[in-house]
């Protein structure tokens, strides 16, 4: 599923070199690369030159990406490095991260989509391994849950804010230039993260919706932005991860009943609408994602599902309210209307509703 960062993929081939792969691709693609590279269109005089300086480039960037791995992704390429299977041992979402930050180099062909570890990429890994290397990686799996898991959590936030929030959690300073570099690692890593300058904000948002976001946000500017615990940021970072509550698993027995989904799908599944929430995505998107995933609607699920659809849209962290729910901004700014909503949410058939954004 493209939401999640899943690659359906092929086979996995290494001990090969970058300029091999990158020389079949044909011009135009070189040509894309190249303005994204930043390569000046005057320094090179054939297509082969060109794929030269695009696999030098690559190569170049694997000393300062390599550092920037989790220990998952570090773990995964020390074992491909040291001989392992790359088909056993990568999964589609590492090969992901490994396609983002151009250590998987996509194969073209017609037949199948198949992935290159380069040899470069494994010589350049084994010997920057060391003990400091492993321990650093350590270290970044925990900085990026926390980091993925604000971005999922909040979705906008000023770099301050977020610098502080995430600090709560770790224990050992970090400036701010070193933080910096953690968002821009993590982003590396797991592109999630855009920097608009001092503003952190997730790519999981459509460009077009931020300025309603910083509007939303300034709605509910003398509320702060919600603190969640370490545990609740790195669960969040999980994009298929469900949180263990009433309302949430109403959701997932409506589309297991409905649908006949299997458990994994089903969590995936609701998952899924939970992030569509916190973006305050409609109930369109909902019904974009149900009916090719899950299966057509009846009348029978839109009467169990449109209440539903309101009671997790209501308990759901947005990111307009700065990670609070709807429900938590009513109950403070206008209790009589959370009373009269909750009474209303006794009874399922009644309630119709997503609760407003109090300004």
């Amino acid at each position: 599923m493209g939401y999640v960062g899943m690659l359906q993929f092929g086979k996995i081939n290494t001990d090969i070199r970058i300029y091999d792969v990158i020389k079949k691709y044909n011009f135009k693609s070189l040509d894309e690369i190249r303005q994204r590279s930043g390569i000046p269109s005057d320094v090179f005089e054939s297509k082969d030159e060109l794929a030269l300086l695009i696999s030098k480039n690559i190569e170049k960037g694997y000393n300062k990406k390599i550092p920037c791995l989790d220990y998952k992704r570090y773990s995964i390429l020390k074992g491909v490095a040291e001989g392992g299977d790359a088909d056993d041992l990568c999964d589609p979402r590492s090969l992901f991260s490994f396609m983002i930050c151009d250590m998987a180099i996509a194969t073209e062909s017609k037949w199948e989509k198949s992935f290159v570890l380069s040899r470069e990429l494994l010589d350049i890994f084994m010997n920057m391994d060391s003990v400091e290397l492993a321990e650093t990686a350590v270290r970044n799996t925990e900085l990026y849950d926390l980091i993925n898991g604000c971005m999922v959590s909040y979705g906008l936030i000023g770099f301050n804010e977020f610098k502080e929030i995430v600090e709560i959690h770790i224990d050992y300073d970090i400036g701010d230039n070193d933080f910096q570099e953690a968002v821009d690692g993590c982003e590396l890593v797991h592109g999630m993260v855009m920097t608009s300058g001092n503003q952190i904000v997730t790519r999981m948002m459509k460009p077009k919706r931020l300025q309603y976001f910083i509007d939303e946000q300034d709605k509910v500017k003398d509320f702060d932005y919600k603190r969640f615990s370490k545990e609740e940021l790195v669960h969040a970072a999980d994009l298929e991860y469900v949180p263990d509550t009433k309302s949430y698993r109403k959701l997932m027995g409506i589309l297991r009943n409905h649908f006949g989904c299997d458990e994994k799908l089903c969590r995936v599944s609701a998952a899924i609408l939970i992030n569509y929430a916190k973006a305050c995505r409609d109930m369109d998107d909902a019904m974009a994602y149900i009916v090719p995933e899950l299966g057509n609607v009846t009348p029978k699920f839109m009467g169990d599902f449109i209440p539903m659809y309101c009671e997790y849209n209501n308990c759901t962290p947005k990111w307009a309210l700065k990670g609070h729910t709807p429900n938590e901004i009513t109950k403070i700014k206008n209790p009589e209307l959370f009373r009269m909503m909750e009474n209303a949410n006794a009874d399922m058939t009644e309630s119709t509703t997503v609760m407003p954004f109090i300004n």
